[in-house]
Parts: structure tokens; C-alpha cells; sequence
């Protein structure tokens, strides 16, 4: 859980600096450990969405249905 959390601190200092690419990465290594962290899922198909990267959102949010028993949260 710890290194979640830093993953996603890393995201978003990537975000801060406008290195997007970089966030993508850290946040897609942070959902993929733990795809039931909602900060993780949030942001990782919030990017998805921003790059209209619309495989990988689908993707995720295959990944996400598995693992997230609320359907709501899934797409939150």
C-alpha cells in the first residue's frame, strides 16, 4: 500500500511538471498493483480520459468492473 501511495504522489508531481506521459506510467504502475484504490483507479482513467486514449480506458475499466463490487465506483 505504501508503494501505491507513492506511485501516485510520483503521478502527480508528473502532472505539476506537465510531463503527462510520466504520470501515465506511475499511475497505470499504482492502478495495476491495486486496482481496488479508488485514488489509483480515479486517476488513471482520468488520464486515459484527458488523452483520449480510449483502448486503455476500456481497458482499465474492464480491470476495475473485476475487482470493484460498486459499478458506480467503477466509473467514478
Amino acid at each position: 500500500q505504501e508503494r501505491v501511495k507513492l506511485l501516485l504522489k510520483l503521478a502527480r508531481a508528473h502532472l505539476d511538471a506537465d510531463q503527462s506521459a510520466k504520470a501515465v506510467v506511475s499511475a497505470e504502475a499504482a492502478f495495476a498493483e491495486a486496482p481496488k484504490n479508488a485514488a489509483a483507479r480515479k486517476l488513471v482513467l482520468s488520464l486515459y480520459r484527458q488523452r483520449e486514449d480510449w483502448a486503455a480506458l476500456a481497458r482499465a475499466l474492464s480491470i476495475a468492473a473485476e475487482h470493484v463490487t460498486d459499478a458506480d465506483k467503477v466509473l467514478a
